[in-house]
């Protein structure tokens, strides 16, 4: 009886030694782990109240029935603003339903159900070297990836200009303007940190754990920003020739201009008057030319400029 079982069991061992390696589960690659995160990420467009693009930044989705975290910078000053998401769809009504202003996370929410939504990895899994992945909108280029690992996870105080009072994960992964708001990932596709910040090395870079400011997503009220439907990429405008233009303002006759006008037979005076009519019209298109080169340098993503700390709100 003994030796029968002790058969059996060499038998099962053999088994078990020799199943096919296509069998066992297979790591996923980086083009698959990016394949499944990028669906969950959206990029935002904020604008002002003349419709110029003022920042691109990015999002990623903790609910599936619309709501989205990013940093809070990137929605701070906007005024109007667009969500952009993976499949194609656009948004152009996104509330800002809540935020934490020392840790720069705010909530938002879009009319959008059937968001795919991320696995939350814990942060006490957030060990140095340990690979993660990057997905966000770096440069206003959409679902631009990148790979690194984190170098550790500290308080917010050892970082110059970051605050106090919470924690953060930093990491290698490069990142650009435009990523903030973007998710950090671990090889199993699970979502650590939403990007904040960077060095001009792109090797110092660093998130708050989305664990800690999960529960902004369960937030109510808030404000609705304007619809953000006539912003547009970098790039788009570029392309299309539709970068946003300031119109110039009407050109007004003064009372004593229009009385001329209206009074005098002289050709000289019509001719005059003309002549100053023709010259406000070139004042008036020289202002809007300098109106669109602001736009243009304002529309630049400059977020993350020198050093670590909360920069300007355009992603």
């Amino acid at each position: 009886m003994m030796r029968i079982q002790l058969a059996f069991l060499i038998a099962i061992s053999l088994v078990v030694s020799t199943r096919p390696a296509s069998a066992q589960i297979a790591p996923l690659s980086g083009d698959q782990i990016v394949e499944r995160v990028s669906p969950a990420v959206a990029v935002i467009l904020t604008g002002n109240a003349l419709g110029e693009l003022t920042g691109v930044g990015s999002a990623v989705a903790v609910r599936p029935d619309g709501v989205l975290l990013t940093a809070y910078h990137v929605l701070k000053n906007a005024q109007q603003a667009q969500v952009r998401l993976k499949n194609g769809e656009i948004y152009d009504r996104v509330e800002l339903i809540a935020w934490d202003e020392r840790r720069d996370v705010a909530a938002l929410r879009i009319t959008a159900s059937g968001l795919p939504v991320l696995t939350l990895m814990p942060l006490s899994e957030a060990l140095p070297g340990k690979p993660v992945f990057v997905v966000s909108a770096a440069g206003a280029l959409p679902w631009t990836a990148s790979q690194g690992v984190i170098s550790a996870v500290r308080l917010a105080d050892e970082v110059p200009g970051a605050g106090s009072g919470y924690r953060l994960v930093q990491f290698t992964a490069p990142v650009s303007p435009g990523s903030s708001g973007g998710v950090v990932v671990d090889t199993g596709v699970r979502m650590l940190g939403l990007i904040l910040a960077s060095s001009p090395g792109q090797n110092l870079n660093f998130a708050v754990p989305i664990e800690s400011v999960i529960e902004l997503a369960n937030r109510s009220g808030g404000r609705t920003l304007a619809s953000g439907a006539s912003l547009k990429l970098p790039f788009q405008q570029s392309a299309t020739g539709s970068a946003p233009q300031a119109t110039p303002p009407p050109i007004e006759l003064t009372e004593r201009e229009r009385s001329e006008m209206l009074a005098s037979r002289d050709p000289r005076k019509i001719l005059c008057a003309f002549r100053t009519i023709r010259e406000k019209h070139a004042n008036a298109l020289d202002d809007s030319r300098d109106a669109r080169e602001r736009v243009a340098k304002t529309a630049r993503v400059r977020r993350m400029g020198p050093g670590v700390g909360k920069g300007s709100p355009s992603g």
